[in-house]
């Protein structure tokens, strides 16, 4: 379990309290006795121990490399204001997913446009990056290919019957999804 002590700072750009002159921004130090796994939980700790939102999202954003508005995000998702999406991918299934998309896309670019395998892969690897959670778009299995298709064309609009390749990649497709 985390344990808060807060402390009042003192000379911080926010300014004095105009009543007493003492500061009124707080900092927080946490003594790790258990680790925080999610910022979600981190964010909860921080407010139920100082009640200071502002002071849990600078936690946050410290703790877990956030910027201010996945921070905020954190923020809405752990009071109930926007709820995680039903189709959101935890990453144990985004990455391997990912990767398989990286290399049917990149078997694509060498079968259709001829590219070597290696540069494929590099092109693969910068196409399809990853996203963090919040970002992430739906799950297809035609992604790699209508993206190869306007990568190499222009367009999209060309099936794998067209290059005699349509049994070949429904294979592929297989193999690097596991289907």
């Amino acid at each position: 379990m985390l344990v808060f002590r807060v402390i009042p700072s003192r000379r911080v750009a926010r300014g004095p309290d105009r009543t007493t002159g003492a500061d009124c921004r707080l900092s927080v130090k946490l003594r790790r006795s258990e680790s925080v796994e999610t910022p979600h939980d981190l964010f909860q700790q921080v407010v139920a121990n100082t009640g200071d939102r502002i002071a849990a999202i600078r936690a946050i954003r410290s703790r877990f490399g956030l910027d201010r508005r996945q921070a905020q995000e954190v923020m809405l998702q752990v009071e109930g204001v926007v709820a995680l999406p039903d189709n959101s991918w935890p990453d144990h299934k985004y990455v391997p997913y990912l990767e398989a998309e990286q290399q049917l896309y990149a078997w694509i670019l060498s079968k259709v446009g001829g590219i070597e395998p290696a540069e494929a892969m590099r092109r693969a690897v910068a196409r399809f990056h990853y996203e963090p959670e919040s970002e992430r778009g739906a799950i297809t299995h035609d992604g790699a290919w209508r993206i190869a298709m306007a990568d190499l064309f222009g367009d999209h609009c060309h099936d794998p019957e067209e290059f005699g390749l349509a049994k070949e990649l429904e294979a592929q497709t297989k193999r690097f999804f596991g289907e």
